[in-house]
């Protein structure tokens, strides 16, 4: 796969997520998660997602109303 062309923060998510898929859950969860960048021993995920999720919501209703 040619990653070329992504800026490098981009392309450094990018390469972390194959590398997750790539590990075939060979190891713990938390541990796979860890090596893509995901700290699941904090709130920050859960916290990062559930404020995406918001948005998303806020985004429907103003298409809805």
């Amino acid at each position: 796969m040619r990653l070329g062309f992504l800026p490098p923060l981009r392309f450094r998510a990018v390469e972390a997520y194959l590398n997750f898929l790539r590990s075939g859950g060979s190891k713990f969860p938390l541990e796979t998660l860890r090596a893509a960048g995901v700290d699941m021993t904090t709130p920050a995920p859960i916290e990062s997602t559930l404020r995406l999720f918001e948005r998303r919501l806020d985004e429907l209703e103003a298409l809805l109303l």
